[in-house]
């Protein structure tokens, strides 16, 4: 039986058809990603800018006919600069670890090298996908990781500081609607007039169940057409008050802190970013960087081959203060 030599410089482990074949690997289903709420865009630099105009608005005191004007001050702007996080990752193929090995869902047919190789590059790709979700959603709390891997705040970068709203869902009469309006108001403020769309809010399965189980919030529904809503969908997403509710189903790892949830605008341009930089391959130098990229070399002798699969990307919100936490206390 023939089979690819992946050792030929001419054959199918090159850089190209490498980024070929992971970027056509099928996504990992990502609550976030799918949103499409964050605009992702290549940069060919190592950092990204975010620039912030500070515009003020101030009442026109009347002056008398024919007298000089008020003088209208120039808006200041500031840039800050966030360095890209590098992602990378390793797997090692040794020839003797696929010699013999039987292909999956098959009875007697050998697996090819090739196989194994995209399987690990499918792998790397995921374990990418489910970071890059990882950061965003430290976006919607307001927060960024760097180049180091330290999360820093959003709020120590562009100023203000978080607003939290207490839902108090184990009282069996708070007014969630008022709730409600206390969290727009907060988005509003932090907008500070930009036009949006709506609002989203992710909750903990925790947040969430106390939260459709309130009597308030059943009582919203009732003698509508949407009294069965309450005992439907319980996977969510709902909509509450104009606003899209989520639960969101994360993991040990990637999730929503218990009873909290994360509320946010919609449709605001420049809001959520995410910034791809190129890899740091000779052949990516000063060229706008991709999502993911891969590449692989021959070990000693031919007795395997390692590949690496990699992307630099920065995820942040641009405007944390239009961030809104919300808590229940009991």
């Amino acid at each position: 039986m023939s089979m690819l030599n992946p050792f030929l410089a001419n054959d199918a482990l090159n850089l190209a058809s490498l980024i070929l074949s992971f970027n056509t690997t099928p996504l990992t289903p990502t609550m976030i990603g799918d949103m499409g709420l964050f605009e992702e865009r290549g940069t060919a630099n190592l950092t990204s800018l975010i620039e912030e105009l500070t515009q003020t608005l101030g009442l026109i005191a009347p002056t008398p006919r024919n007298a000089p004007g008020t003088v209208v001050p120039r808006d200041l702007s500031k840039i800050h600069e966030i360095s890209i996080p590098h992602l990378i990752q390793r797997a090692t193929i040794m020839a003797d670890s696929v010699q013999g090995i039987r292909q999956f869902g098959t009875e007697d047919t050998a697996k090819p090298l090739q196989m194994e190789v995209n399987d690990r590059l499918t792998k790397l790709r995921r374990q990418i996908d489910y970071t890059i979700e990882y950061h965003r959603l430290l976006a919607l709390e307001g927060k960024y990781m760097d180049r180091n891997g330290d999360i820093k705040s959003g709020y120590t970068l562009l100023g203000g500081s978080r607003d939290t709203v207490d839902f108090v869902l184990g009282t069996a009469n708070t007014a969630l609607d008022q709730k409600c309006m206390d969290v727009l108001a907060h988005i509003e403020d932090g907008l500070d007039g930009v036009p949006y769309t709506g609002v989203g809010i992710i909750a903990s399965t925790s947040f969430w169940r106390k939260f459709i189980s309130h009597a308030e919030y059943k009582k919203y529904f009732a003698n509508t057409a949407r009294s069965l809503e309450p005992t439907q969908n319980m996977r969510g997403a709902r909509e509450f008050c104009d606003f899209q509710w989520f639960r969101y189903r994360g993991s040990s790892a990637v999730g929503v802190p218990t009873d909290k949830a994360f509320a946010f605008s919609m449709g605001v341009p420049d809001m959520y970013l995410t910034r791809f930089a190129p890899a740091n391959y000779v052949e990516t130098v000063n060229t706008v960087g991709l999502p993911y990229y891969a590449k692989s070399r021959a070990l000693d002798f031919e007795k395997g081959v390692e590949i690496e699969g990699q992307s630099n990307v920065l995820n942040v919100c641009t405007r944390p203060t239009a961030l809104v936490e919300l808590t229940t206390s009991n």
